[in-house]
């Protein structure tokens, strides 16, 4: 038995319900040992037998409950660029939801639509505007509901896709048939502008909230970001630019004034004031000598010195940092689970 843990983009989830339909869903998948969905991350963190489970087949797992687990290797740009153009098409359905929103609740709301043009007030003017918010911005609302109920389940999804048709469904009917509406001594009063804010705000609180999302992960870059590229590795009295994945435990690496240390080590020969507040939070340089310990990431403030490289890649204070703060992502807090 061959135990692997990977994470997965899953795309389409939006709220607790979601993570808990897809969370079973890859647990009674057969092979599964553990998942994890995480909302803020939008990943699913699984354990899972490779003699027994695919990717394969914890994706068709996800895609019956209406999502979608991403199996394709991408790179972080091509992801960058994705949920940028996702962020772009979320902004224009907005704007376009709650301008029409503005202008449907100006022409039906009372006390306003006398303020109103007469145009505005025309219920049939109100359908053409509600309809495109409807199935265009509100698509997605329709996308998630129908696996969900094939699967005798419901999120959020759902109920703003039934809350919105109930009141664009009702108000179509008293727009082409008012007469029926006034026998029936209910007032003749659509409701085109409800379902058309309602999507509005939703896709509003999306738009947020996935601009905080990528806030997150660009925090997260930074952070990698601060690493050395390169090291300058001594060998017999010559330096040699390399790569940091390149380095070694044992290499020498010498460092000057106003460079990055590339990895952790000991100080083998010189003195210098290093910045070591990516680290610490100290903002204070603290002075090391011959002995003392050097930590990747940190900043070479002052003199030249020589150290030997102790731990490299993975295993450096820093690239434990990162891996804490992806952790803290990926992990949900107890009171989800309860």
């Amino acid at each position: 038995m061959t135990e692997v843990k990977k994470s997965f983009p899953i795309k389409g989830m939006h709220c607790a319900s979601c993570v808990r339909v897809t969370e079973r869903a890859l647990k009674k998948t057969l092979g599964v040992k553990d998942a994890v969905v995480n909302l803020a991350t939008t990943k699913a963190t699984v354990t899972y037998d490779e003699e027994n489970c695919t990717p394969e087949q914890l994706a068709e797992s996800v895609s019956k409950t209406g999502y979608t687990l991403d199996l394709e290797e991408k790179n972080e740009e091509l992801r960058d660029e994705e949920k940028k153009k996702e962020l772009a098409d979320l902004k224009v359905k907005v704007i376009a939801s709650l301008t029409s929103g503005a202008l449907l609740l100006w022409g039906s709301f009372p006390g306003l639509m006398n303020t109103a043009p007469a145009i505005l007030q025309n219920p049939f003017t109100q359908l053409m505007l509600a309809l495109p918010i409807q199935f265009w911005a509100g698509l997605e609302f329709y996308k998630a509901t129908i696996p969900a109920l094939k699967h005798r389940t419901a999120n959020m999804d759902t109920l703003v896709a039934l809350g919105t048709t109930v009141a664009f469904a009702y108000s179509v009917f008293v727009s082409f048939f008012p007469e029926v509406v006034m026998d029936l001594g209910l007032e003749h009063m659509p409701y085109f502008d409800v379902s058309v804010i309602v999507i509005g705000l939703i896709l509003l609180g999306r738009y947020f909230e996935a601009q905080a999302k990528s806030g997150t992960s660009q925090a997260i870059k930074k952070l990698i970001g601060l690493q050395a590229k390169t090291a300058r590795i001594v060998q017999n009295d010559t330096e040699i630019d390399l790569p940091i994945e390149q380095v070694k435990i044992g290499d020498i690496v010498r460092v000057r004034p106003g460079e990055k240390i590339p990895v952790d080590g000991l100080v083998m020969d010189g003195e210098s004031s290093i910045d070591q507040s990516v680290v610490t939070g100290e903002s204070i340089p603290v002075d090391l000598g011959k002995g003392d310990a050097v930590i990747g990431a940190t900043i070479n403030k002052s003199g030249t010195f020589t150290y030997r490289a102790t731990k490299v890649g993975s295993d450096t204070i820093h690239a434990h940092n990162i891996k804490l703060v992806q952790q803290a992502q990926r992990t949900n807090a107890p009171i989800q689970k309860l």
